[in-house]
């Protein structure tokens, strides 16, 4: 109940701050403008000063590396936290109508954030990231897509030669980092308790090459575990009145960025995610970020798309 109160006072903060005009879509843009300063200096310390291979995978990067700031203790966490924030930038950008320097500008932060996300080698995170990224550019039809889509296929280009050697051998792995082993022995653990779940106090202990897995690495099949078809119902209820109010709402642009958010966030949730109901986590910006920021979109207040952006 109190994880539940704390999601419910940051809703009601962003609905309130959609009362302020243009106040939310400034404060998410200053947010985004921290991230990119703090990773670029997380970037430039670990790799350029404290000498860490740029090899894939070498040195998976999770913190600045000065004085424990920005220190998310694990790759996995800071991966999805960045790649949420460059679905924020990048779908912002994609649906506003910038001058060229604001352009450029927006898009090394882009880049910078998205560097980071590859130097994690957190595959679900980059996976989630190119996923609302390539959609933002096929739905949002623009000048500043089309630039993102030629941008980002020259760079992906560009990043698998460099990167050939080692992004290839790792990925080459047919359960997916142990995965789908994983899926599977979840789905022993739902054929006990389908209807209604084990409890979110329920720990498994699922055995893969000598470590042992506490939950199962995708939260659609999580959920299933603690709250049963029941509560995975209520969830699927949320997503979907959720994408009603967007497609009723779709010409505001902070709408579209929490379309491209929830994108990125289900995703995510593919092979990552093991509780939404949760204090204060990276977790809160791919789902009720999105959640809330479709809630105030009924307010007359909220900012529309520019019309000369595209549509």
């Amino acid at each position: 109940m109190k994880k539940c109160l704390y999601i419910s006072m940051y809703l009601y903060a962003i609905v309130r701050l959609s009362q302020k005009g243009h106040l939310l879509e400034k404060a998410l843009l200053a947010s985004a403008a921290i991230a990119v300063l703090g990773a670029a200096v997380a970037l430039t310390n670990q790799y350029l000063i404290q000498g860490h291979s740029f090899q894939y995978r070498s040195y998976r990067i999770f913190s600045m590396g000065i004085a424990g700031l920005g220190d998310f203790n694990n790759p996995i966490p800071s991966g999805i936290y960045f790649g949420a924030i460059a679905t924020l930038l990048f779908s912002w950008t994609c649906t506003t109508l910038l001058k060229p320097w604001q352009l450029i500008l927006s898009a090394l932060g882009v880049c910078t954030l998205l560097l980071y996300v590859l130097m994690t080698g957190s595959r679900g995170p980059q996976l989630a990231t190119a996923i609302a990224l390539l959609s933002a550019c096929l739905i949002i039809r623009s000048k500043q897509t089309k630039f993102f889509l030629m941008l980002g296929i020259l760079i992906a280009i560009i990043g698998m030669y460099l990167f050939q050697d080692t992004f290839f051998d790792i990925n080459n792995d047919s359960t997916l980092n142990g995965r789908v082993p994983i899926w599977l022995a979840s789905l022993k653990h739902i054929s006990e308790s389908v209807w209604f779940g084990r409890g979110v106090d329920y720990k498994m202990t699922i055995p893969w090459k000598g470590t042992y897995f506490l939950y199962a690495h995708n939260y659609y099949l999580q959920s299933v575990v603690y709250y049963g078809l029941t509560g995975f119902a209520l969830f699927a209820g949320i997503v979907g009145s959720t994408i009603i109010l967007i497609k009723k709402h779709w010409q505001k642009r902070l709408v579209k960025v929490s379309f491209f958010l929830l994108v990125y966030g289900m995703s995510c949730m593919l092979t990552e995610v093991s509780r939404l109901i949760i204090i204060p986590d990276e977790v809160w910006l791919i789902f009720w970020l999105p959640v809330g920021l479709v809630i105030g979109a009924k307010y007359k207040s909220y900012p529309s798309e520019d019309k000369a952006s595209g549509k």
